[in-house]
């Protein structure tokens, strides 16, 4: 059971987490809630996200989901 249910998600969650250390300026990335944009900076614990046009927004480091085009959506 460990291994079929577990042990995928935990190496799920190793590999965000080795994504997210090593973000960098100009990543593009999506957030937990469905936002897409560019690194702008990052921070200790946070990441300078521009999302548009003289449009940036600090989040923290938790909510960055993947890099865009590895995120599955659930959509369109």
């Amino acid at each position: 059971f460990y291994v079929i249910v577990f042990a995928p998600m935990r190496k799920q969650r190793k590999a965000l987490q080795e994504m997210i250390d090593n973000l960098k300026k100009g990543d593009k990335v999506v957030t937990s809630g469905g936002i897409h944009g560019e690194v702008a900076s990052v921070e200790a614990g946070t990441v300078l996200l521009k999302v548009g046009d003289n449009v940036r927004i600090r989040l923290s480091k938790s909510a960055i989901a993947g890099r865009q085009g590895d995120v599955e959506t659930g959509g369109n």
